[in-house]
């Protein structure tokens, strides 16, 4: 198959286009947009709380990404109806941020200060879920691929935070399929 790139270019970017190493080219297309959009529609309060509770589940530092998947598998709905997106989760955690509800760690992403967690956490292991907590905790971390049931791949999980969160969740599953 022949290249239809001119034969100086040697290196292209993840769209096939050609890379100017140089500099001297004009530019092909606009940088992908920032991570961080508006949310369509100013945020409810109890949108704020949701992913307040997100980050109780999580339990350790995570992203706004991972945060998403889990509320995706909780079938958490913003107040509108829609699910949760990026600037939605972004605007909630700048709010929570400034009433010191959440603290971000460098590179890490979010949590809930422990404090708050401890308050918030019992009710929400209480509240009923469309699949263990753990899983869902499991199939947020991988990426929110395939079913929630199924088998997880092999995990390793390096912070002491994140195997706590991670096994706070399996013993209260198992402690509440005894009762």
């Amino acid at each position: 198959m022949a290249s239809k790139l001119p034969p100086d270019v040697r290196y292209v970017n993840f769209r096939g286009e050609p890379i100017d190493l140089l500099g001297t080219g004009p530019r092909v297309r606009d940088p992908l947009p920032a991570d961080d959009p508006v949310p369509a529609a100013p945020l409810a309060p109890a949108d704020v709380e949701t992913v307040f509770d997100a980050l109780c589940i999580a339990g350790s530092p995570r992203g706004k990404h991972w945060l998403m998947q889990l509320m995706r598998g909780l079938e958490w709905r913003t107040q509108r109806g829609k699910s949760f997106g990026v600037g939605e989760i972004s605007a909630a955690l700048r709010d929570l941020q400034a009433s010191g509800r959440a603290e971000a760690d460098s590179g890490q992403g979010f949590h809930a200060p422990p404090q708050a967690l401890q308050a918030r956490l019992p009710a929400l292991l209480a509240a009923k879920a469309p699949a263990p907590l753990w899983r869902l905790w499991v199939w947020a971390d991988q990426g929110g691929r395939g079913a929630v049931e199924a088998e997880p791949m092999p995990m390793s999980y390096h912070p002491h935070r994140e195997m706590v969160a991670l096994v706070r969740l399996v013993l209260f599953s198992v402690v509440d399929a005894a009762l």
